[in-house]
């Protein structure tokens, strides 16, 4: 599964050409996969932080595409008017995708990491050709359970974006081995299922704070500031709603204690 992965990462990466959003999008969602499984394996810490640099690398391609798609989305469910300063602002993001697409800088990194991929696949060819025994992918389930736990605690208690950025990844780890065991059973399916959900729709908390933070870099677009307040307020109250809605699910998805989590996938072998 990890080599498959990096497979799909450096192919994304290879065939990657304006406007660049989806194939980044692509390689960056193969490679936490990769890192994912490589911390259920208990191994690969090395390997896990040159995917990350190479995940980086790449990842502003993908925001500058993803803070425009918000825009899109946002003037679309919103009902406001596309007023004179809210297309200079879609413009100028737009402006600033190009640029960044055709800049030499974006090219050599698209490169490095092509050759960080492949070196990091001629190293772990060898590394990743035995199975990790049972007990120690129930203690990295164990673990990213516990650690998405204690994450989904810490965003309501601190209610910061920082916070809840964290419990979306804590959940997108949690997700991603899961699905090493997708052919269980009914139940563990249905598991992944909801992590997908909830990780979707605090993914959308997280583009909506991405876009907040470029309203506020552009509020020299608007001749009348009541104007970028009302679409700040709006942002912010689409995320409190956002925030309450995933709640519930959240909680049924780790109510149960980390230990009871454990004796339950200890009995699954098999």
């Amino acid at each position: 599964m990890a080599r498959h992965q990096l497979q799909r990462a450096l192919r994304a990466v290879r065939t990657a050409a304006p406007p660049f959003g989806e194939d980044v999008h692509q390689a960056r969602t193969a490679l936490k996969h990769v890192r994912a499984l490589l911390k259920l394996m208990r191994r690969g810490g090395k390997t896990r932080k040159r995917l990350a640099d190479v995940s980086r690398r790449v990842g502003n391609l993908r925001d500058a595409d993803v803070v425009i798609a918000t825009f899109d989305r946002v003037m679309k469910t919103s009902g406001l008017p596309m007023t004179s300063a809210l297309t200079g602002i879609r413009a100028r993001l737009e402006a600033k995708r190009v640029a960044l697409e055709t800049d030499p800088g974006t090219a050599a990194d698209l490169k490095k990491a092509q050759r960080t991929l492949r070196q990091v696949m001629r190293r772990t060819r060898s590394r990743l050709h035995d199975r990790p025994r049972w007990p120690v992918i129930v203690e990295g389930l164990v673990g990213s359970y516990r650690k998405a736990r204690r994450a989904m605690a810490a965003a309501y208690h601190k209610n910061t974006e920082i916070a809840f950025h964290s419990w979306r990844k804590a959940v997108k780890q949690h997700a991603y081995q899961l699905k090493t065991l997708a052919a269980g059973s009914k139940n563990r399916r249905g598991r992944q299922i909801d992590l997908d959900r909830l990780g979707d729709v605090l993914g959308e908390g997280q583009d909506l704070a991405m876009f907040e933070q470029t309203l506020h870099g552009e509020q020299s677009c608007f001749e009348d500031q009541n104007e970028c307040q009302r679409m700040l307020a709006l942002m912010q109250h689409r995320r409190r709603q956002l925030r309450t809605e995933v709640r519930p699910l959240g909680e049924q998805l780790f109510t149960e204690r980390p230990r009871a989590f454990a004796r339950r996938l200890a009995r699954l072998k098999g």
